[in-house]
């Protein structure tokens, strides 16, 4: 079957695009996505528009049901808890999401930290170290 992508054609006969983006984007595109695949592709390069293109070739019905159910479920609660001057917050995200969460709150932490010398020994990553399970204690 001969896939009929006139945009992407013509954008690679002016050199616009390269060998390697154009390759991508024929796995994948489709008289229906071709324009939003192209505009995509000239402003990026070829390792990203690689990357994109695989994830819509090897994307699947369960993995975006598996997708919206992590995003339906995300949730943020608080909790202040005057008595003790504290509050307690409970985030649920996607495992993605919730490592780069972590990882923004260890570079806080210990931006904090090493700028007062007296909590330099109780910076994140001393802390991490001997945190039992997920729990993070600010």
């Amino acid at each position: 079957m001969i896939k009929v992508l006139p945009l992407i054609a013509t954008a690679f006969s002016s050199g616009e695009l390269s060998y390697s983006k154009v390759r991508a984007l024929t796995r994948v595109a489709r008289m229906d996505n071709e324009e939003d695949l192209l505009s995509f592709a000239l402003k990026t390069t070829a390792s990203k528009v690689e990357e994109r293109c695989r994830e819509l070739r090897c994307g699947t019905v369960a993995s975006t049901s598996e997708s919206n159910r992590a995003h339906a479920s995300r949730s943020l609660r608080a909790h202040r808890d005057a008595e003790r001057g504290v509050m307690i917050i409970t985030v649920e995200l996607s495992l993605e999401s919730g490592e780069l969460l972590e990882k923004a709150l260890e570079r806080a932490r210990d931006t904090t930290a090493s700028r007062t010398p007296e909590f330099f020994d109780e910076c994140w990553s001393f802390e991490s170290a001997d945190r039992v399970g997920k729990t993070i204690v600010l």
